[in-house]
């Protein structure tokens, strides 16, 4: 029986694994299944539950903590509760560059004399 409330989703696409409790440990990972709340990922290094995650995605940040790991041949399958999600990172980053530019200053070589 299956108790998730998602669904989850394949998705195979490459993530930026990085734990975030003591010193920060990083490995390039597969994300395989996706849900609203959860994530499957097959990474080359085990964790134990309980460990915070960043996940890495193009154009996207994901935030939340490793619930189960188990061997899965030369790798490991890592179940993930995700937390927290940001998307749309580029847009974000030119939003904030253009905010930082209408912030600043203007430089002593762009004043009218």
């Amino acid at each position: 029986m299956d108790r998730r409330r998602h669904p989850r989703f394949p998705v195979n696409t490459p993530v930026r694994l990085t734990t975030l409790l003591g010193e920060a440990v990083t490995a390039d990972a597969r994300l395989e299944q996706l849900s609203g709340a959860g994530a499957r990922i097959v990474s080359p290094i085990a964790l134990p539950a309980g460990t915070p995650l960043r996940l890495d995605l193009p154009d996207t940040l994901l935030l939340g903590e490793c619930v189960h790991c188990q061997p899965d041949g030369d790798r490991f399958s890592l179940g993930v509760h995700l937390e927290h999600s940001l998307g749309c990172l580029g847009e974000l980053r030119r939003l904030m560059s253009a905010l930082v530019r209408e912030t600043q200053p203007p430089s002593p070589s762009s004043r009218v004399a």
